[in-house]
């Protein structure tokens, strides 16, 4: 029987190891597992950036304006614009401070010893800057999508950069903002041409008319010219929410099959919306298809978490949510994780404001601990500038856009930086900052283990009484199982935890035992381990599935699954294939869930005109089990 995508339906169609600690109680480096240590430039440099799937990057976001002047000729180089706009003020917050894309190129090695593989650039296209009292140096209101803005430097500055990080295997992105006028024939083409009642985080910025079938032409056919023009890796797409859903439907494959054909097979598409609902950002991705979106969901989870001492469980949360973005055409896994971005401010200023009275040793574990957890989990790790040298900042937008040169800006400077007596007076490139080295660790930890990358994410314990948060990531392929045990709390705590492998070695952190049954060890304040069994997980057999019934939240419908298995063990370690069928008898894969609770979580319209589910279990002892339900 024909297996078709749910799409293609008449009726839904168009719809590292170790990190640095400054306190005396921190964890003890363990020796890397695997045969051959790497280090952070081979991370980049041993694969092609071409060919190599994104859930292998470790990406850094870069504030333009503000990481690096390598070009001060550069600095007022717009003679069109009036002089007291064009040039630049560095001792102002709001204005342009010089950095620009030389800048960058000429700090690849810093970015790269960090091991990083992807590099995420803030808007550069020539944009709209002179304001009444400050300057667009964020780059958010871009009128010419062929050209790199003056200040930021030349189309050729740009090519120079790309071709320069392709060589070391590192990727770059482009951010792109689309709902700014992006023409002089703006009332035909702005939804809000007076400026007025703008949506969202898009204060100040034209909204698009995007229903209106010439300007997705127009935004189509511009992302197909700057693809033409630099050959990027991928899109970030700003403000993603103001632009009608339908558009990414049609714009965001078609986008990605035009990159095929000049030669990026790997394009992806991300949406980045200021949202903490899955049921919110997944439709990006379900309905929307875009290749990933920002989980901003594990950024607000994780900052309430460990750097405001709120209830755990809400990481528990956070992670069974993840089966709002299993679909046909996506995955968590491909979700891109941050603790920072340059409008809700950074990790620094979370963690002064969230914890009164906290020592300076305890703000550097939290701010490495909080690192650790993005680079285990599943997702995709987003460094923002600057994290990695403890910037603290005072708040979002301008506040959280420090320099990295010496900055003359007081609001800056008056900030201490975590993990290091330096300010941001001075140069911020110290490779050999306490927070730098835990991530270039963290990255090597990455690409040595497979399971960090792609595994599949199991929650394994929440325990918010003792601050202890524990998950497995499982290789689908070899089945052997990474423990990531976090002590969130300032109590050491010895942990016991239900496994099924006899043993584990410490790929980090303290070692294990494992007694009828049961792990235990010992994790000081602020600390993880990280563990891994020594024999393969072998699974146990699929007895039956249940159905409990279909209910519906959160404007979805959940489809649940109880499965009975022969032996019951810590990780059952299934997976689980949902198509609907129609009258006809054609089956439409709908998703994949491969982590407990079982389920496949839709949008309501699927079920038009389908008459029943069926579903595939594939258990972890090589047994497959069909079974089918009337809807």
């Amino acid at each position: 029987m024909e297996v078709r995508s749910l799409a293609s339906h008449p009726i839904v169609k168009g719809l590292i190891l170790g990190f640095v600690l400054l306190a005396s109680g921190g964890c003890s480096e363990q020796p890397s597992t695997s045969a051959k240590s790497l280090n952070a430039v081979e991370v980049t440099k041993n694969s092609v950036y071409l060919t190599r799937d994104i859930k292998n990057d470790v990406f850094y976001f870069v504030m333009l304006d503000r990481f690096h002047n390598g070009n001060p000729q550069n600095d007022k180089s717009d003679a069109s614009r009036p002089t007291p706009a064009i040039a630049p003020d560095e001792s102002s917050k709001s204005t342009f401070h010089g950095g620009d894309i030389q800048g960058i190129q000429a700090k690849l090695d810093y970015i790269q010893n960090m091991g990083i593989t992807a590099i995420w650039i803030a808007p550069l296209l020539r944009n709209n800057s002179v304001q009444s009292d400050d300057s667009d140096n964020h780059g958010t209101l871009a009128i010419d999508f062929t050209h790199v803005d003056p200040n930021f430097g030349t189309n050729d500055d740009l090519r120079s950069l790309i071709g320069a990080a392709h060589a070391r295997g590192i990727k770059v992105f482009f951010d792109i903002i689309t709902t700014e006028k992006a023409n002089a024939n703006k009332n035909k083409k702005c939804h809000n041409p007076d400026n007025t009642a703008v949506q969202d985080d898009c204060v100040g910025i034209d909204d698009l008319a995007t229903y209106r079938p010439p300007v997705v032409a127009d935004i189509t056919q511009n992302l197909k010219n700057i693809i033409d023009e630099f050959k990027p890796d991928g899109f970030a797409i700003n403000t993603v929410k103001n632009v009608d859903l339908s558009v990414w439907q049609e714009v965001g494959r078609m986008i990605v099959a035009y990159a095929k054909t000049v030669g990026i097979p790997n394009f992806h598409v991300v949406g980045e919306l200021n949202d903490g609902n899955p049921a919110v950002l997944s439709k990006f991705m379900t309905k929307g298809q875009l290749s990933s979106v920002i989980d901003f969901s594990f950024h607000f989870n994780l900052k309430e978490s460990l750097f405001e001492n709120k209830d755990l469980n809400r990481l528990g949360q956070l992670f069974n949510n993840d089966d709002y973005y299993r679909s046909a055409n996506s995955s968590p896994d491909l979700l891109m994780n941050l603790l920072s971005n340059q409008y809700l401010g950074r990790a620094g200023f979370f963690i002064n404001h969230g914890l009164n009275n906290t020592s300076e040793a305890e703000k550097l574990q939290r701010s490495v601990l909080g690192h650790a957890f993005m680079y285990m989990s599943r997702g995709i790790p987003v460094i923002y500038y600057g994290d990695e040298q403890g910037f603290t900042a005072d708040g979002g937008s301008m506040d959280a856009s420090e320099d990295m040169d010496p900055s003359l800006v007081d609001v800056y400077n008056d900030n201490a930086l975590i993990g290091t007596r330096q300010t941001t007076g001075g140069d911020n490139f110290n490779q050999k900052h306490p927070i730098f080295q835990s991530l270039q660790k963290f990255a090597i930890l990455r690409a040595e283990h497979k399971a960090l990358r792609t595994g599949v994410h199991q929650s394994r314990l929440i325990d918010n009484a003792n601050k202890i948060v524990a998950f497995s990531r499982i290789d689908p392929a070899d089945k052997f199982e990474y423990l990531a045990i976090f002590n969130m709390g300032m109590q050491t705590r010895n942990v016991s935890i239900k496994v099924d492998s006899l043993s584990y070695s410490s790929v980090f952190g303290n070692k294990a035992q494992v007694k009828q049954g049961k792990l235990t060890t010992t994790l000081e304040p602020l600390s993880f381990v990280l563990l891994k069994a020594q024999q393969v997980h072998k699974g146990s057999e699929i007895f039956d599935i249940i159905m409990p019934g279909i209910y519906t939240d959160n404007e979805r419908l959940f489809i649940p699954l109880n499965l009975i298995f022969g032996e019951q063990k810590a990780l059952p370690f299934a997976e689980v294939d949902f198509y609907l069928v129609d009258k006809d008898g054609a089956e439409f894969f709908i998703a994949m869930d491969n982590t407990q609770p079982y389920r496949a979580i839709i949008i309501p319209e699927m079920l038009t005109s389908m008459v029943q589910l069926k579903v595939v279990v594939r258990d972890g002892a090589g047994n497959e089990m069909s079974k089918r339900f009337t809807l």
